[in-house]
């Protein structure tokens, strides 16, 4: 009787060892899990450029009156980057596509169709902005948008950086993330539904 008790008792030590090492495998998995989450957290938030976010229409409001765009020396730095000849350019082109919408009517029936293409483009050089309707300067860009927003009858959120409201007409959308010379990045007419709205980006 008592060889038996006494192998019970070496059995037992034994299992509480194992599991006693198992446990400490275990908990150094986890905070090596924690270390690595951690670490690329931090990553992402180092590589982020700074961007404008809005709280509220009425924050969203103020930023685009106070004309808190993203410039090109920040949130377009990593976009500009030439290696080429060592240097930055200093000019990004938005391309944006225009959208037409066509009614038609056979009977009782009535049909849309759209016919989308590229339209037109938006360049900023500098303080110059060369837009589809002729250059214009930075504050001159920012003197537009602030009409619109100030006359907006109704508005949403369309991301942390972007509200879609109607002005007069036409609905648009102004996003803090781009320059203020590629705003608004989206436009369309009420009535019609002809719209346009950005697509591409480019450097020189």
């Amino acid at each position: 009787m008592k060889k038996v008790g006494m192998g019970r008792i070496l059995m037992l030590v034994g299992i509480c060892f194992l599991l006693s090492a198992c446990g400490s495998k275990d908990e150094e998995v986890v905070n090596n899990n924690a270390t690595s989450n951690q670490n690329v957290a931090t990553n992402n938030t180092s590589n982020n450029s700074p961007i404008t976010s809005a709280s509220s229409w009425s924050d969203f409001k103020d930023k685009v009156n106070a004309g808190s765009f993203s410039s090109l020396s920040d949130s377009y730095k990593s976009l500009m980057t030439f290696n080429y000849y060592n240097q930055e350019p200093t000019r990004v082109i938005f391309s944006f596509t225009k959208c037409t919408i066509t009614t038609g009517k056979l009977w009782i029936f009535t049909s849309r169709s759209s016919s989308c293409g590229n339209d037109f483009t938006r360049e900023i050089d500098g303080d110059n902005i060369y837009r589809e309707n002729g250059l214009m300067s930075n504050s001159s860009v920012i003197e537009e948008l602030k009409t619109l927003v100030n006359a907006s009858t109704s508005n949403k959120m369309f991301s942390t950086t972007a509200y879609q409201f109607r002005s007069g007409d036409f609905e648009y959308i102004i996003d803090l993330k781009y320059p203020a010379g590629a705003n608004p990045i989206y436009k369309r007419d009420v009535k019609t539904g002809d719209s346009y709205q950005i697509y591409h980006q480019s450097w020189l």
